[in-house]
């Protein structure tokens, strides 16, 4: 099983990847590791999100697994036309929406355990504004 880890000053979480869509996972592991800043997701809900140049996710031009709903402790990803990976982290309800309304994402990775210091992290850019994330490979603690 292949876990993540993501970190928001001093709070981290781990993440397990998902089978569920192999090609978009294997993109986004492949990916990692993705540095770069969140900003809440003004259309989205309970959700930051980060753009990536990273290859090969920001390669990917279609919805493997076409969800809308982000569900609490969930990463998915969204391709973008400008040669851009999208990726969503909800702390909360949250939807995959834009300026024009709903649209589609690929989930990649869920939480493992509660989270809550980094679910906080996440909830503090509604008012507090963007900061620094890293999205990385985890090691095995074993």
């Amino acid at each position: 099983m292949k876990r993540i880890e993501v970190r928001v000053g001093d709070a981290t979480a781990r993440y397990t990847l998902l089978e569920d869509a192999p090609k978009t996972a294997e993109a986004f592991w492949e990916s990692l590791p993705i540095e770069g800043v969140i900003t809440h997701a003004r259309w989205a809900g309970s959700a930051v999100w980060v753009k990536t140049p990273n290859q090969p996710i920001a390669a990917l031009d279609d919805i493997e697994l076409p969800v809308t709903s982000i569900y609490p402790g969930t990463i998915v990803v969204r391709p973008n036309p400008r040669g851009v990976a999208e990726v969503f982290m909800s702390y909360g309800v949250a939807e995959s929406r834009g300026p024009l309304g709903r649209t589609y994402a690929t989930p990649v990775a869920e939480l493992e355990g509660d989270g809550k210091a980094l679910m906080g992290a996440f909830g503090d850019t509604w008012q507090g504004g963007s900061t620094s994330v890293s999205i990385s490979r985890a090691e095995d603690r074993s």
